[in-house]
């Protein structure tokens, strides 16, 4: 590989933007579409974790946001939400530039560790049962911080 090329891939591997985002939105619920989901206004509280990256170029873009809607009532220290269980609902939204895919088929736990009147602490082990495909595999296991939200207004734009 000529030298040129070399330091331009690795000027663009240390350059990837990343990006995040962590919400808990009370009062809200999820509408699911073909290839992505909305939080909207309902009863539910709905926590929401995303994150992505991607590089300056065409079709270099890749991250999920995963959804947990449930019961507010549950929303105490040391409750477990367990899914898939009844009045447990998830959402994975996975894009990997341009293919994207909207699955319910998640298993795992979420545990509430901490809860104030502005974020509550969770921790999360949560993976997407894909046995099958291993493009679409997810999995993720760590402590998140979901600030409380206001749900935003009832745009029906697809996301990115």
């Amino acid at each position: 590989m000529p030298i040129r090329v070399a330091l331009v891939l690795a000027l663009l591997g240390v350059n990837a933007c990343r990006w995040g985002h962590r919400s808990l939105y009370a009062g809200a619920s999820v509408e699911q579409f073909d290839r992505y989901y909305k939080v909207r206004h309902g009863t539910r509280s709905v926590f929401e974790f995303c994150e992505g990256r991607f590089f300056p170029m065409p079709d270099a873009f890749s991250g999920f946001c995963f959804a947990v809607a449930a019961d507010p009532t549950v929303m105490l220290p040391g409750t477990v939400l367990t899914f898939p269980s009844a009045g447990v609902e998830t959402f994975l939204w996975q894009i990997r530039a341009p293919a994207r895919q909207l699955t319910t088929s998640v298993q795992g736990n979420m545990t509430i560790e901490e809860v104030s009147r502005s974020a509550i602490v969770a921790r999360l082990a949560a993976r997407a049962v894909t046995p099958d495909d291993k493009w679409w595999q997810w999995e993720h296991s760590g402590t998140i911080r979901f600030p409380v939200e206001l749900v935003a207004g009832d745009s029906r734009q697809e996301p990115f």
